[in-house]
C-alpha cells in the first residue's frame, strides 16, 4: 500500500505540471491564468464553500448553512458543497491561506483515488500490479482531473471506488456488526456524492452500485 501511495503521488505531481510547480501562487483550475497570482474562475466559488464550513464552526454555527451569499435579498442558504472536504480544507487553510489548502487537497484527491481503487481491486483479488495499474488509470483519468479543476466533479468521483471497496469489505466481513458498518460506510460514500452538489454523476453511481450491489449479493 506504501509503494502504491507512493505511485500515486508521483502520478498527481507529473500529471498536474507545470500548475504544480506553483503550487504556492496559484490555483490548480481550469479558470483564467494567474500569471503569478491566484486566478480568477468557477474554482472560487468552490473555494468559498469549503471556506464557509470551517468559519461556520468556529462561530459555533451551522456549517451547512451560508448566511452571506446575495444577502439582505434572500434568506441564509443551505451549502452542501463544502461537504466533506470543507473540513480538511478548514485547518490547511488556516495554515498555509487558501491557494495552497485547495492545491493540497485536489492533488490529495488523485492519491486518494488511486488508493481506494486499488483496494478495491485487491479485495477482488487481482494481483497487486494489477490493482495499482487500475488506481493509477483511474487516479489520472483525463476526464477526471479536468473536472477537478473548477468543480468537484473530479473530486467526487473518490466516493465511488470507497462505496465499491466498502462493499466488498462488508460482503467478506465475518460479523454482523463489521458487515453493517461497511455496508453503512457504502452507502455514505453515495450520499456524499449527492451531498456535493454532483446530482449528475449520482445517476449513473447508484444505479451502477446497485446492480453491482445485485450481482455481487451473497446472504450472511
Amino acid at each position: 500500500m506504501l509503494r502504491a501511495a507512493a505511485l500515486y503521488a508521483v502520478a498527481a505531481v507529473l500529471a498536474t505540471l507545470p500548475a504544480a510547480a506553483r503550487l504556492h501562487s496559484e490555483y490548480m483550475s481550469t479558470g483564467l491564468p494567474g500569471h503569478g497570482e491566484a486566478a480568477p474562475g468557477d474554482h472560487a466559488q468552490t473555494v468559498y464553500r469549503f471556506w464557509l464550513v470551517g468559519h461556520q464552526l468556529e462561530h459555533g454555527r451551522r456549517p451547512w448553512r451560508d448566511p452571506y451569499s446575495f444577502q439582505p435579498v434572500v434568506e441564509p442558504q443551505v451549502n452542501l458543497g463544502g461537504w466533506p472536504y470543507g473540513l480538511p480544507f478548514w485547518p490547511l487553510e488556516a495554515l498555509f491561506g487558501p491557494v495552497v489548502a485547495w492545491n493540497l487537497l485536489l492533488l490529495s484527491t488523485i492519491v486518494a483515488a488511486g488508493l481506494l481503487t486499488f483496494a478495491w481491486l485487491r479485495t477482488l483479488a487481482v494481483p497487486p500490479a494489477a490493482a495499482a495499474i487500475g488506481g493509477l488509470a483511474f487516479a489520472i483519468a483525463p476526464y477526471r482531473l479536468l473536472q477537478s479543476g473548477g468543480h468537484l466533479l473530479g473530486w467526487a468521483a473518490v466516493f465511488l471506488p470507497l462505496a465499491l471497496w466498502a462493499l466488498e469489505r462488508s460482503r467478506g466481513a465475518d460479523a454482523r456488526p463489521a458487515a453493517h458498518a461497511y455496508g453503512f460506510l457504502s452507502a455514505a460514500a453515495l450520499v456524499s456524492v449527492v451531498l456535493s452538489g454532483q446530482l449528475h454523476l449520482a445517476l449513473g453511481a447508484i444505479p451502477f452500485l446497485l446492480a453491482y450491489a445485485a450481482v455481487r449479493f451473497r446472504p450472511l
